[in-house]
């Protein structure tokens, strides 16, 4: 699996699941030319044509009129989802099939609110089509024994680089087990029906294609892990309602549809343009970048939000990333730690932004008595120096361990900050994995961090709570580390970036959130002094 994600890692999520698609019409084009599927391969050929054409225009049309901008790859994508629903026949279907791609890139325009994508694009163009024109309907003819060759292992895949295997775990789950009881409801009971139903639904349907590439679109995911379950749970029960029989017919689009209306509603809104104050830099290839922090805005120390950085000629990366917020709540500014590579995408070398979708499950517990144990790597210390400000300016007493893995002592941040709350209970050992001249001795360790570095430092190790923050690689090796420790997964909450070239930071395995920033003391809408 290492070897995998360090290959998911040199990727981004769309453009991944843009290969994802290609790879699921190009064997459906090879299988229709062997005679193994029954359709025409010209036919998807042409339809797979149709569609980014008509798609490109459409957003060149939409864009250049509103002066907006979306991903090329977001379009693409788009494209063939629809290719991969709509009936294949040609040009029989090239109407509804090129109607619909307008509708999808028009939707990205218009059924937003605040640049927030409200429904699933081809999930919503299909709808829209089907109720002016009911004759016109998708197939989703994707769904195929013939097709899981790659629509599975392509899936798990994308679901891996996302992050969100507990939300395709869950919805799947949940229609299988009501799936097997409307079997049972119509069959009298009988326990030998479950097994050709679920057989069919797995094999025979779009079930697995909609669970990995449609209930996943991270735009029209719940923030927080509770709200993300119950999303895939509601959207489970809609697509397998017309498994009952009991004249509720919903298609999977108009299931999605529905899903996506009520996580947006139920969902926090927030949309702030956000002014760049000044740019710091830290380490030689990291910089911090506060921005003007907007009335009213509450946060939880270790929170992230999704920020989108409107620029021209956009690389592949695209303008939205997910970055953790590392001031606290207690300062005037927002703050992002940024590490530059080289060359850096063009969203880093732009970065001005739209901030929204405050959103994370990475936050301490509220009651600070509770024993920690914090690790960090590089730029993966936002989330705790966000944590860490906060428990300083409010004096707040904490049992907190922090490492802090870096190459050398030249790139190690907040150093000055984390030694101020020494005295309130955060004790930050310093691991370096090169060079650790210059660090304090009694402070630091040298080789990087293993079990028997957490076992002398952290005693009560099997007592604690584990947070750990950083790139992928990092956080898988360090929570191995501490599973082989025995400490229960439970008790494991991770924070990772999700690849060098997305940088999206996704939370897995956490506990419950809250449904509220921390309070801060003091009443409501007083002034903040700048620290």
């Amino acid at each position: 699996m290492s070897a995998i994600d360090n290959l998911l890692d040199r990727i981004t999520l769309y453009r991944l699941t843009l290969y994802y698609l290609i790879a699921i019409v190009t064997w459906a084009v090879l299988l229709s030319a062997l005679g193994v599927y029954t359709y025409n391969p010209l036919h998807i050929a042409a339809n797979t044509l149709l569609a980014v054409v008509v798609g490109h225009a459409a957003k060149a049309l939409f864009s250049r009129a509103l002066r907006a901008q979306t991903g090329g790859d977001s379009n693409l994508i788009t494209a063939l989802i629809l290719v991969l629903i709509i009936p294949v026949g040609f040009p029989e279907s090239s109407l509804f099939l090129a109607a619909a791609c307008v509708v999808a890139v028009a939707s990205k325009y218009a059924l937003t609110v605040d640049k927030q994508h409200v429904c699933n694009p081809a999930a919503v163009a299909v709808v829209a089509i089907t109720l002016l024109v009911p004759s016109h309907a998708a197939t989703w003819w994707v769904g195929s024994p013939y097709m899981l060759g790659v629509v599975a292992p392509g899936g798990l895949l994308v679901v891996r680089k996302l992050g969100r295997g507990n939300i395709v775990l869950g919805f799947v789950t949940i229609f299988l087990v009501l799936n097997a009881l409307s079997a049972l409801i119509h069959h009298g009971g009988s326990l030998l029906s479950v097994e050709p139903a679920l057989r069919f639904n797995i094999m025979n349907t779009a079930l697995l294609f909609f669970a990995f590439v449609m209930i996943t679109e991270p735009s029209t995911l719940p923030p927080s892990k509770l709200r993300r379950l119950g999303y895939a749970a509601f959207v489970a029960t809609l697509y397998s309602l017309p498994l009952f029989r009991i004249g509720i017919d919903l298609t999977p689009e108009i299931a999605l549809c529905i899903s996506n209306v009520l996580s947006f509603v139920l969902g926090p809104k927030h949309r702030f343009d956000l002014a760049l104050r000044e740019r710091v830099q830290l380490t030689p290839d990291i910089s911090a970048f506060r921005f003007d922090r907007p009335p009213g805005f509450t946060f939880t120390p270790g929170q992230f939000m999704e920020w989108i950085v409107p620029h021209k000629k956009v690389d592949s990366r695209g303008a939205r990333r997910y970055f953790t917020i590392a001031s606290s709540p207690t300062e005037e500014d927002l703050m992002l730690l940024v590490r530059f590579s080289n060359p850096g995408s063009t969203y880093k070398r732009a970065l001005l932004v739209t901030a929204f979708r405050l959103a994370g499950d990475f936050v301490l517990p509220r009651d600070l008595s509770e024993p920690v144990a914090c690790i960090a790597g590089g730029v993966g210390v936002a989330p705790f120096r966000s944590m860490v400000r906060y428990i300083v300016d409010r004096q707040l007493r904490c049992d907190m361990v922090l490492f802090f893995i870096n190459r050398g002592p030249e790139d190690v941040t907040f150093m000055e900050l984390f030694e101020q709350a020494r005295p309130l209970g955060v004790k930050t050992t310093y691991v370096m994995t090169r060079d650790a001249n210059g660090m304090p001795a009694e402070t630091s360790r040298l080789g990087g961090l293993t079990d028997q570095t957490l076992r002398a430092v952290v005693p009560d190790y099997s007592q604690r709570r584990f947070y750990i923050a950083g790139p992928q690689a990092m956080v898988d090796s360090c929570r191995a580390i501490v599973r082989g420790m025995g400490v229960s997964p439970r008790r494991i909450l991770t924070d990772y970036f999700q690849g060098f070239a997305d940088r999206e930071r996704y939370a897995a395995e956490p506990q419950a959130p809250p449904d509220r920033p921390l309070p801060l003391p003091g009443s409501a809408g007083a002034k903040q002094e700048r620290v």
